[in-house]
C-alpha cells in the first residue's frame, strides 16, 4: 500500500484536468514526482514478486481482499499519467449533448467549454473510435456526472476498479487462488487499469472470461466473449481474429502450414490499404504523406523518424510501417496455427500479445498490456519471466514521461520517445534472450 501511496502525490501535483502545460512544473520539480513515481512502482513490483514467489497461497477471497486495499489507495489520487480519461468525459459530454461518435467534439460542445479546454488542441476535433457499449458508459457517466469533470474522472476510476477485481477473480476461478494474486497485484493493472480507468480494462476483463469458458470446455461461449470486446474498441480484433483463425480447418500438410502466414498477411496489407478511410486502418497503414508518423516507443519508430525527417523520404518511412504490419499478420497466423496444432489456444494468445505488443505494434501504450494479465498463468514457462519484465518496464516508464510531458521541440520529444522505448523494450528482450538461449 505504501507504493500505491507514493503514486498518490504525483497524481495530484500533474493532474491534467488542473495542470495544463503552461503551468507545468519546471524540469527539476517534474523530476523529483518522476523519481516520487519510480519509487512508488518499484514497491508495487516488489509486492507483486513476492506475491508471485509465495509457496502457499489463501483462498480466493482472502487474496482479493488483501489486494484490494492497494487498489483503493491508488484511487486516492485522480488520473495524471495519459489524457486519455479527459477525452472520454468529453466524449461522454457531447454525446449526452445529443452528439454522435462520429461528430468532432467541438462541433458539438461550446467553444469555451471546460471539458474541450483541457484537451490538447488536436484532440479537440476528434471523434470516436471505440465501441457502442463504451459509448453507452460514457453517456451514462456524463449523465450521472453533469457539469462536474472531476467527477466522471471518479467514475471512470471506479468502473476500472470493478473491471480490474473481475480480471483478477475470473482467472482465479479459471487456475486457482495464485493465478488471482498474480494478476490483483500486478502493478500494470494498478496503475492503468484502476488509477487511470482506461478502458482497456475492459478487454481484460473480457480476455479473462475468454480464458475461463476456454478452461471449462465452452469454445463457443468463449468466442462469443471476445467478440462482446468490440463493444469496447476495434483492438479486440487481435484476439478475436486469432481465435478464429484457430479454429478454421486449415490443410495439415506442413508446407502449406508454412506458408499460410505469409500469404494471409499479404492478403490482410493489402486490405488495410485500400480500406483505409475506415478509422482503425487509417491509423495502423496511414499514408506516405501523413502529417507526422503515428508511433511511439516502438521499434520501428526510430527508422521511420530517421527515414522522413533525416533523409526526407516520407514513402520509405510508411513502407516501414507496412513492413511491420505485415510482420504482426505472419505472427498473429503463426499463433493461430500453432494454437490449433498444438490445442493450446491460451498459451499461444499469451505469447500473440506479448510478442506483438512488444515488437510489432507502432503506437505503444502500456494500457494495451492489460488483456495480457488474465493470460499470465497459462503462458509458456519459458516466455512468461519476459512478459512480467515487460508489465514492470511498461509501467515503470512514466517516471520519465512526468518530467518531459510537455516539451514541444520535435527532436525533444523524438529523444524521449527514444529514451521510453528503451526503457520499456530494453529489459524484456534481454530477459528474453536469455531465457530463449539458456532454455
Amino acid at each position: 500500500m505504501v507504493g500505491a501511496g507514493l503514486l498518490v502525490l504525483p497524481a495530484h501535483r500533474v493532474r491534467p484536468d488542473v495542470v495544463l502545460c503552461d503551468a507545468w512544473p519546471p524540469l527539476a520539480e517534474g523530476t523529483f514526482y518522476g523519481v516520487l513515481y519510480l519509487g512508488g512502482v518499484g514497491l508495487l513490483c516488489a509486492c507483486w514478486v513476492r506475491v508471485l514467489r509465495e509457496p502457499d497461497t489463501p483462498p480466493l477471497g482472502r487474496v482479493i481482499l488483501s489486494g484490494l486495499p492497494v487498489h483503493l489507495v491508488a484511487l486516492l489520487g485522480p488520473p495524471f499519467l495519459s489524457q486519455d480519461p479527459l477525452f472520454y468525459a468529453a466524449l461522454g459530454r457531447a454525446l449526452a449533448a445529443g452528439g454522435t461518435p462520429d461528430t468532432p467534439l467541438q462541433a458539438v460542445l461550446p467553444g469555451q467549454d471546460p471539458f474541450l479546454a483541457v484537451l490538447p488542441p488536436h484532440w479537440r476535433g476528434g471523434t470516436s473510435s471505440y465501441g457502442p457499449g463504451f459509448h453507452w458508459l460514457a453517456r451514462g457517466v456524463a449523465q450521472l456526472a453533469h457539469d462536474r469533470l472531476w467527477l466522471q474522472l471518479r467514475l471512470y476510476q471506479a468502473t476500472g476498479l470493478l473491471a480490474s477485481l473481475g480480471t483478477a477473480v475470473l482467472p482465479g476461478w479459471a487456475a486457482g487462488a495464485r493465478a488471482a494474486a498474480g494478476v490483483l497485484f500486478c502493478p500494470l493493472l494498478v496503475v492503468e487499469g484502476t488509477q487511470s480507468g482506461h478502458n482497456d480494462v475492459w478487454l481484460a476483463l473480457v480476455t479473462a472470461a475468454f480464458s475461463l469458458l476456454l478452461v471449462r470446455g465452452r469454445r463457443l461461449a468463449a468466442g462469443l466473449a471476445l467478440l462482446a470486446g468490440l463493444l469496447v474498441k476495434a483492438s479486440a480484433l487481435l484476439l478475436l481474429a486469432f481465435y478464429g483463425l484457430s479454429a478454421l480447418p486449415w490443410p495439415r500438410r506442413p508446407a502449406v502450414r508454412r506458408a499460410l502466414p505469409w500469404l494471409l498477411a499479404a492478403g490482410g496489407v493489402g486490405v488495410g490499404v485500400l480500406l483505409r478511410p475506415w478509422h482503425p486502418l487509417d491509423v495502423l497503414v496511414g499514408v506516405p504523406g501523413g502529417p507526422f508518423e503515428y508511433c511511439t516507443r516502438s521499434i520501428e519508430c526510430l527508422p521511420r523518424v530517421l527515414l522522413r525527417h533525416g533523409l526526407q523520404a516520407p514513402g520509405a518511412a510508411w513502407g516501414v510501417g507496412l513492413a511491420f504490419r505485415a510482420a504482426g499478420l505472419v505472427w498473429l497466423c503463426h499463433c493461430a496455427l500453432a494454437a490449433q496444432a498444438e490445442g493450446a489456444p491460451l498459451r499461444w494468445a499469451a505469447a500473440l500479445l506479448f510478442v506483438y505488443y512488444l515488437y510489432l505494434h507502432a503506437w505503444s501504450q502500456s494500457w494495451y498490456l492489460l488483456p495480457l494479465l488474465p493470460l499470465l498463468p497459462h503462458a509458456c514457462p519459458r516466455l512468461r519471466p519476459a512478459m512480467l519484465t515487460l508489465l514492470g518496464t511498461a509501467t515503470a516508464y512514466y517516471a520519465l514521461a512526468i518530467p518531459f510531458a510537455c516539451v514541444q521541440r520535435e527532436w525533444a520529444i523524438a529523444l524521449v520517445d527514444l529514451a521510453q522505448g528503451l526503457v520499456v523494450v530494453v529489459p524484456p528482450t534481454a530477459v528474453l534472450y536469455r531465457r530463449l538461449r539458456h532454455g
